[in-house]
């Protein structure tokens, strides 16, 4: 062990001028480090055996911070899916501890956590009955037309920029570049009802959703741009595509599916699971980084927004499985 951290750690007279990470034990009278918790690519500066710490230069202790946050993220994540609790996703972090780097990664961990959790959760709709599949399909759609009024509202709080400039341009390709019928809740539609949904369903929406829907259009509408930006920037842009496809790999292996293939329109999937959402999500993210650039301030609300996102989505479905699929929910 004496030999791996000399050859980990260096200079101890530098210990004073670095942020502390603590460090786990290693059994009575070991002091050992934790070294799964350094991130990649830091280097520590220096090891207090005899406080159990870790110094670190600035920039890695942050990347610390944020490896512990995304790990709590996680769990919260997963505890989030179940329909015994309240999701919650905190931000450790205080408004003057975030930067780049630590922001990104903390995004990056949450996208992953969050489409491991989906795959996990999606999985039921290999086998769902045909009506509660339909019905299950039926409840994303209030998704798709909440989010063109949210990221409208959003629109009119930016300031210009390249980041307008893109989402103004996401926001005409979903409401169809000025033809209805082109619109992708039009397109949606035609989806459901290819797959046996009646019109007259359409509009039958869980009240919690709705709900849920609603507190953020209002949140929207009463916090700061760079909220918005996390909520329905990031929140509805890169999560969405995140969810669509892994939504649609397991739907489209459901034996109704793939019996009706021929007859289904599978014209939202290919817009929403393909290269063109994958590159509006890679556009956005360039986008959002420029944002940030400009404005380093805004950082800690944007994180609040990709936050509250998060939370609200996975709600947002676990509310979905809990009517479509409540034997499931009542043993997961």
């Amino acid at each position: 062990m004496r030999d791996r951290v000399k050859r980990v750690f260096a200079n101890v007279s530098a210990i004073a001028k670095f942020p502390a990470i603590p460090v786990k034990t290693r059994g009575r009278g070991q002091k050992g480090v934790n070294l799964a918790m350094i991130p990649a690519g830091y280097a520590p500066a220096a090891l207090d055996v005899r406080h159990r710490r870790v110094r670190f230069p600035p920039r890695a202790a942050h990347a610390m911070r944020a490896t512990r946050l995304y790990r709590t993220g996680c769990m919260s994540l997963e505890n989030s899916l179940s329909p015994l609790t309240t999701p919650s996703f905190p931000v450790a972090m205080h408004r003057g501890e975030w930067d780049r780097d630590s922001f990104w990664t903390f995004a990056d961990a949450a996208k992953e956590a969050t489409e491991a959790l989906a795959a996990q959760k999606m999985k039921a709709l290999e086998n769902m009955p045909v009506e509660a599949l339909r019905e299950f399909c039926t409840q994303y759609r209030f998704f798709t037309i909440e989010y063109i009024s949210d990221l409208a509202l959003l629109l009119a709080k930016l300031p210009f920029g390249g980041l307008r400039s893109l989402l103004s341009q996401i926001l005409s390709e979903e409401l169809g570049e000025g033809d209805a019928s082109r619109a992708h809740p039009e397109i949606y539609d035609r989806f459901l009802a290819s797959i046996g949904v009646p019109r007259d369903r359409l509009d039958r929406g869980l009240p919690e959703n709705r709900r849920i829907l609603g507190a953020l259009t209002q949140e929207m509408a009463q916090r700061d741009p760079a909220f918005g930006v996390g909520l329905r920037g990031m929140g509805g842009e890169c999560l969405c595509q995140t969810y669509l496809s892994v939504m649609f790999d397991h739907l489209r292996v459901h034996p109704y599916m793939q019996e009706n293939a021929d007859r289904i329109d599978w014209e939202f999937w290919t817009i929403h699971t393909g290269e063109e959402d994958i590159v509006h999500g890679e556009l956005t993210r360039a986008a959002i980084d420029r944002y940030i650039q400009d404005e380093p301030g805004a950082l800690p609300d944007l994180a609040q927004g990709y936050e509250r996102s998060i939370t609200a989505w996975n709600r947002f479905w676990q509310n979905i499985f809990d009517a479509c699929a409540p034997q499931r929910s009542a043993v997961s």
